[in-house]
């Protein structure tokens, strides 16, 4: 007999999650169509801050899900867009 012993087998090792999907990041002018808005007025809001962005070499990307993001938060109701 064998003085090694064996492990029962455990599947392969776990991997760290993986994202579901990855969407295709997008430029500002493709933003700037979606949101119905100038080019600038995009990178006015990464200037402030509002809009993060990824940098790709000398290229900014917006994430969709960014876009998402700043579309849920500049929603307003009704009876604050009155108050303005």
């Amino acid at each position: 007999m064998s003085a090694l012993t064996t492990l029962p087998f455990r599947g392969p090792p776990k991997r760290a999650e993986q994202p579901q999907s990855l969407e295709p990041l997008l430029s500002k002018k493709q933003v700037a169509a979606i949101l119905g808005c100038h080019e600038r007025s995009v990178e006015r809001l990464v200037s402030a801050g509002r809009l993060p962005v990824v940098h790709v070499g000398a290229k900014c990307r917006i994430e969709p899900r960014d876009v998402r993001n700043f579309i849920e938060a500049s929603k307003t109701t009704a009876s604050v867009a009155a108050e303005t």
